[in-house]
């Protein structure tokens, strides 16, 4: 995971001992890109310390719950642990920090092809949650903000904005669908899978869960694991939602509405890498990865056909 924090192994020493874990040794997580992780090895067990850099306090302590409840629910993801004092969460220089036992296995850059169905059918299982018992998670968290037509006005890249723009219009759709809202995800990529030992998926970071339409959820799944490198892989596509749809038996998935949403989620996709490496923390190595999403997006709509070949879904 990210590194926005630096922690020294005092540090860790400190606020692991208001979880009561022996600490032994302490080395950072790299990858992903939210917060900053530290692997601790201790002497009851690998944990995972996460100090939140992208989180309030109240956003953290929503989180907590959200995983507690997940994990309650018999969601594959591990939960935090609670201090003597019943809070989950500590504080690391006005910075909220959970504690999670580490979870043995393989994150793999490219999730494995045979292990696509199960993605989707672990998907599927937290749509159908019951949402009447889900922690205040927010309403359609995982969108272009509300004000991205306006922003994309002051982007210095003035054609990225107007494809930007264009593309939105063209799936504008998606966004209005009549749908009762599920419990999403929001980022099902690779790397935040874990593949156990005994070949068990385990979904983490859920800091981009809320509620929302399934079909965006399962599009942005699309995108995170769909793509090799910058190309869409339609098989890949395939099997993804053919696990979906046998886990998912009374979801009826029109093939149109899906790529709309896929497309709709690659945007969310380039709009938030545009911000974030191109204005927020400006980064030139990294400018390349908002713009490999027009031309896959270009690669999707051409090759969708055979994605949902053969057909898993209605329509």
């Amino acid at each position: 995971m990210a590194r926005y924090t630096t922690l020294e192994s005092d540090d860790v020493q400190r606020l692991c001992q208001g979880y009561e874990l022996t600490v032994h040794q302490v080395s950072p997580l790299n990858g992903g890109m939210a917060n900053s992780s530290y692997l601790v090895s201790c002497l009851e067990g690998p944990h995972v310390l996460t100090v939140l850099d992208n989180h309030s306090a109240e956003s953290a302590y929503s989180l907590v719950r959200l995983l507690h409840h997940l994990s309650g629910e018999g969601v594959s993801t591990p939960a935090p642990l609670t201090m003597s004092d019943g809070s989950s969460v500590s504080d690391h220089e006005h910075r909220p920090v959970i504690v999670k036992p580490y979870v043995s296995g393989r994150c793999h850059d490219v999730l494995p092809v045979h292990l696509l169905p199960a993605a989707g059918a672990a998907l599927a299982a937290v749509h159908v949650l019951p949402v009447d018992g889900v922690p205040d998670v927010p309403l359609y968290g995982r969108r272009l903000p509300a004000d991205a037509r306006q922003r994309c006005e002051t982007f210095p890249d003035r054609g990225f904005a107007a494809w930007l723009t264009a593309v939105w219009g063209s799936v504008d759709r998606i966004t209005v669908r009549d749908v009762k809202p599920v419990l999403v995800h929001g980022d099902l990529f690779a790397d935040n899978i874990v593949v156990g030992e005994d070949g068990e998926l385990v979904i983490l970071d859920w800091e981009t869960a809320s509620l929302d339409d399934p079909l965006i959820d399962l599009g942005m799944a699309i995108v995170g694991l769909c793509r090799v490198g910058a190309e869409f892989h339609a098989g890949r596509a395939r099997r993804l939602v053919e696990g979906y749809a046998e886990a998912a038996t009374d979801a009826e998935i029109d093939p149109a509405e899906l790529l709309d949403a896929a497309v709709y989620a690659s945007l969310v996709i380039a709009y938030h890498r545009y911000v974030r490496h191109h204005l927020t923390h400006p980064d030139p190595a990294n400018h390349h990865l908002y713009r490999e999403i027009p031309p896959f997006i270009d690669q999707m709509r051409r090759e969708w056909a055979e994605a949902m070949t053969p057909a898993v879904v209605s329509g």
